[in-house]
């Protein structure tokens, strides 16, 4: 749909504040229409344990097929965001003092 061209940019935000970090993607071919981002927070859930909350927008201008895209980017976020749970429980098992 978007062709070999595709990339994009993340510009993020830490909010020292709120602990908050926001961040918008900026695709390589049509930014205008596609508009993505969020903003995750993590807080602390019992000894030694934290919780990641993320929320994600999503917004595609594409008629007739911009739904299809939404669900589409808000599977591949989640999928996204499981691998990197997996890959931090391994990390954080392997370097326990960290």
């Amino acid at each position: 749909l978007l062709g070999p061209k595709l990339g994009y940019t993340e510009h993020g935000r830490l909010d020292l504040a709120t602990n908050e970090w926001s961040y918008e993607i900026v695709m390589s071919v049509m930014s205008e229409r596609i508009r993505l981002g969020g903003r995750v927070t993590v807080e602390p859930d019992g000894p030694a344990k934290c919780r990641r909350r993320s929320a994600l927008w999503c917004e595609v201008k594409i008629f007739g097929i911009g739904g299809l895209v939404e669900k589409a980017a808000e599977k591949n976020m989640r999928e996204g965001w499981e691998t990197a749970a997996g890959w931090m429980r391994k990390w954080f098992a392997a370097h326990p003092s960290a």
